[in-house]
Formats: structure tokens, C-alpha cells, sequence
């Protein structure tokens, strides 16, 4: 049996500390699937990612979703001659300016330059997820032993709906390039503990650093990812003298947020973010529920509308390799879900779409694709391959859809309406500055999006708006977490349940704000 991350019994002993668990041999390899093909093939299915994220975001002409916080500090920023403000303008509630600063740095370097702040929102999450697909094929190429498992895993990542739903919205500003920034330092690392090349250190840090200057949410994701690898490829002084390094260096790089933030307020914002995750480590019902998702194995955290094809493959490939003592990747999913419970399934689709990849191998070799050439394995070779380009269409389909009566979470890539853009400006416009609002759109607060952008498009306070409040202090979070909740309960219940709501509230708002 072969030990995590070893190589196998009889590797050369030159080839010992960058063999694959799975490697030397490529025992999935199709007949004729030369270079040159199966480098049209690996770009078919980075262009099919770029495609549909491409489609998602500019058949709309406004931010999906979110993102209101998000253009408000990156407004704050430039109007401060790009130093850090201690506080956002966002919803007048004097929000600590916490967030890791790199996506807004951008945006607002952009508006500084003339283009339109609201375009950013759209674009840089855009480029930024679309970038995520290469760098997921680079990673499969260092996981994975062979070209069919390493084409059908980018397949796989390009039409999975996790792993770009939330990343495309206006508040992907962050969550995006804290993901692309991830996946490359996961790949580097890898090339760094297998191959012992210090060439790619330096690399590797800055990675590091850029993942957690853009979305402090990745962290988590990047410690357990690393001491995987570690433990996998790793486990010598020397490259537990470079994890050492890494972290040193992507403190240093990031210290001029942190330090600044910490100056600012202390170490409150901090640990007013940290309270908001949700793992195994979180008390009470926050515990329970990631508990409860591990032990469904993740189904229905993958976001496909219509049956979990991916997710159905990628648990048959944590089975096959669980049964050939291949073990990285079936524990690197649930170890990303367990210590990640709000944005753990985003994360996560890089381990689900590593091991649909290697399902598909298996099944590849299991229909004799690999056997010599003959009429009938032929046949069963093109039959193979029009299952699998049916699985990539019907997939593919169903990552552009919409439509919440088909499950999924693709309804939540919708923007505000123009309609509702001219309404909350007719706000602005018409009723005093210092009005206060309720907004009750029925929807939890992660999708709220009449809730995030009424304080920006109509410039006036609403009262049980969530954002920003996870770098409060006083667990302020949870509890704006609930107040929104029972709020949005009142457009089901009617004007009982708004009238006991406004009992409890400490200040009654002047005006009701109802999207159609």
C-alpha cells in the first residue's frame, strides 16, 4: 500500500520527492490523444469556462447581486488619496474599513483613471473568475496522472456552477481574486514540496500574501490546503523550513492592511470576522450544521440545478481513490467543507472537479478506451466520448441557467432591475437625507441585493441591512443576521409580523421600501 503522498514501491530514487500518488505510469492515456489534441481539448474546456462566466455577467448590464458595500469603500478609498479610511461611508453606520483591501485598491485605481466605478464591479470579478480556470488546469496538472483526468477535472471546474456563482457577482471584487490568487498558490506549492526547487518559494509567498490581501475568507482554505500538501509531499525539515518562510513572508507582505486596521481599531475587527465563519471549531448551532454537511457529503453544495452530475462523479472518485490508498483528494474536500462553512463550497469545487476528473479516467479505462485498437472497442471508445461530450452539454446548459424552479443557485446572478435603479435615484432625489428605511424583499441577506445597494443608488440609511457589519464588534453580525431574518419573514406574514418587528426595534424607520 502506498502511504499519503508517497511515491510508489520502485520509483527511481531521483523521481522519489516529486512523484504523484498516482504517478509514474499514465494508465489512463487515450490511444491517439497525442499532445497536440490533448491541448485542443484543454483549451476547448478553459474556453467553455470563460464562455459561460463571460455570458453570466455581460448579458446584464449591472453589478449580479451584491456589491454595494464594496463600491461605496472603493469610492471611500479615492476620495482618501488611497490610504486606508478607519471607517467606510457605507449606510452611515461608521462600519471599521476591515475588508483585505486589494480588489478595492483596484477598482478604485480604475475609477481614479476614468472608467466608471460600477463598471469595475462587473469587470474585475469577471477577468478574475475567468482566470480561475487556467489556474485550476495548472493545478490539475500537478494533481492528477493523467491528460484524460487532468481534460475531464477542467471540464469538470468549467461548467460547475460553485465555482463561479458567487465569484461573478459585484462582491466577487474580493471572493474572486482571493480564489484565483489560492488556486496558484496551491500549484506552486506543489512544484515547490515535490520537486524541492527554492526557485519557486518567493513565488508561492506572494501568492499566498495576494489571496489573503484580496479576501481574508481564503485563509482557512489556503492553511488546510498547505498542510495537506505538506503532509502529502512534504514532511522534511526542508520544506517545513520554507511553510515557516511562507507564513513569515505573507505576514510581512501584508502588514500594511492589518497593521493599519489594527492601529485604527484593534484587534476588534478581527476577531469580529473571524466570530462570522461558521467550521467545526464554532460553537453550538454553527457546529452543528457544517457537522450536518459533511455528513451528507456536501450533496447540493455544488450549486447544479437538476441532479448533482459533478458531484455524483467526484464522489465516485473519492470511493476509487479511497480504495487504491489515493488519498489527497478525498480528504481535501471535506477538510475544506469542515473548516469553511459560508463560502467552503466555493472553495471546495477545485477538490470536486479534481475528482469528477478522476471517475472519468477510471470509467475511460474501464470501457476498454485503452486496450488495442478494434472495431468493437472502438465503438465503445466513440460511445464513451459521446456520453461524456452529452454530460458537458447538458452540464454546461445548466450553469446558465436562471431560474429558481430548477434548484441550483443560478437565480442569484440577477442584478437590480432598471426600474428599481430609478426608483431608489427618485429616493435620493425626493425625500430628506436624513430619511431611514425598512426594506423587506423576502430573500436572506446573502441575496438581498435591494437591501445591499439601496444605501448607495438611493443614498439613505436602511436600518436592517447586514453588510459590512462582519467586522463590527460585539457580535453585532449574528445578531443583524437575525433582526434581517425575522424582517424578511414579514413579506410572507403580512403587517402583524412587521408591526412586532418595529416593537423590538430601537429606532423606527420613516419609510417602507417593497421590491415588486
Amino acid at each position: 500500500m502506498t502511504a499519503l503522498g508517497a511515491p510508489p514501491a520502485g520509483a527511481p530514487p531521483g523521481e522519489r520527492s516529486r512523484a504523484h500518488p498516482w504517478r509514474p505510469s499514465d494508465p489512463h492515456a487515450a490511444p491517439g490523444a497525442g499532445p497536440d489534441l490533448a491541448a485542443v481539448a484543454l483549451a476547448t474546456a478553459v474556453a467553455l469556462g470563460v464562455v459561460i462566466r463571460a455570458y453570466l455577467v455581460l448579458s446584464r448590464d449591472f453589478p449580479l447581486n451584491d456589491g454595494g458595500l464594496f463600491y461605496a469603500m472603493a469610492d471611500d478609498l479615492r476620495r482618501n488619496g488611497f490610504r486606508l479610511p478607519p471607517v467606510t461611508s457605507y449606510n452611515g453606520a461608521g462600519l471599521p474599513f476591515g475588508y483585505s483591501p486589494l480588489g478595492i485598491y483596484l477598482a478604485a485605481a480604475f475609477s481614479a483613471l476614468g472608467v466608471p466605478l460600477m463598471q469595475t464591479l462587473r469587470a474585475i470579478p469577471l477577468v478574475a473568475t475567468c482566470l480561475t480556470v487556467p489556474a485550476f488546469a495548472l493545478l490539475a496538472r500537478e494533481l492528477l496522472p493523467s491528460r484524460i483526468a487532468q481534460i475531464a477535472a477542467v471540464f469538470a471546474f468549467a461548467v460547475l456552477p460553485r465555482s463561479f456563482t458567487w465569484l461573478l457577482m459585484g462582491g466577487g471584487l474580493t471572493r474572486s481574486l482571493g480564489y484565483l490568487f489560492a488556486l496558484l498558490a496551491i500549484g506552486l506549492a506543489l512544484r515547490l514540496f515535490r520537486g524541492r526547487e527554492l526557485r519557486w518559494l518567493p513565488w508561492v509567498t506572494l501568492a499566498t500574501a495576494a489571496g489573503v490581501l484580496a479576501h481574508l475568507g481564503t485563509a482557512p482554505f489556503l492553511v488546510v490546503s498547505f498542510v495537506l500538501m505538506f503532509a502529502a509531499y512534504g514532511r522534511d525539515r526542508r520544506t517545513l523550513g520554507w511553510s515557516v518562510v511562507i507564513a513569515i513572508g505573507t505576514a510581512l507582505l501584508s502588514a500594511p492592511w492589518w497593521a493599519t486596521v489594527i492601529a485604527q481599531h484593534g484587534l476588534g475587527p478581527f476577531r469580529a470576522a473571524a466570530a462570522t465563519g461558521q467550521s467545526i471549531l464554532s460553537p453550538g448551532l454553527e457546529r452543528y450544521w457544517v457537522l450536518m454537511t459533511l455528513a451528507h457529503l456536501g450533496i447540493g453544495t455544488s450549486g447544479e440545478p437538476m441532479g448533482p452530475v459533478i458531484w455524483a462523479l467526484a464522489l465516485a472518485g473519492a470511493v476509487l481513490s479511497v480504495a487504491r490508498v489515493r488519498l489527497v483528494l478525498p480528504i481535501w474536500w471535506p477538510l475544506v467543507l469542515a473548516f469553511d462553512g459560508r463560502q467552503g463550497a466555493t472553495l471546495a469545487s477545485a477538490p470536486v472537479a479534481l475528482l469528477a476528473g478522476v471517475a472519468v479516467a477510471e470509467a475511460w479505462t474501464l470501457l476498454g478506451a485503452r486496450t488495442a485498437p478494434s472495431r468493437p472497442l472502438r465503438r465503445r471508445a466513440v460511445a464513451t466520448a459521446a456520453v461524456l461530450c452529452a454530460a458537458i452539454a447538458y452540464t454546461g446548459t445548466w450553469a446558465l441557467n436562471r431560474e429558481p424552479a430548477f434548484g441550483g443557485e443560478g437565480w442569484t446572478l440577477e442584478p437590480l432591475r432598471p426600474s428599481e435603479r430609478d426608483a431608489m435615484a427618485w429616493v435620493r432625489r425626493a425625500l430628506p437625507a436624513e430619511s431611514r428605511f425598512l426594506v423587506v424583499s423576502g430573500v436572506g441577506w446573502p441575496t438581498d441585493r435591494w437591501g445591499e445597494w439601496f444605501p448607495v443608488l438611493a443614498g439613505r440609511r436602511s436600518v436592517a441591512t447586514v453588510q459590512g457589519y462582519e467586522w463590527a464588534p460585539d457580535r453585532s453580525f449574528a445578531r443583524r443576521v437575525q433582526r434581517h431574518a425575522r424582517l424578511q419573514a414579514c413579506a410572507r406574514e403580512g403587517a402583524p409580523c412587521l408591526e412586532s418587528w418595529l416593537g423590538g426595534a430601537s429606532a423606527a424607520p420613516d419609510f417602507l421600501y417593497v421590491p415588486r
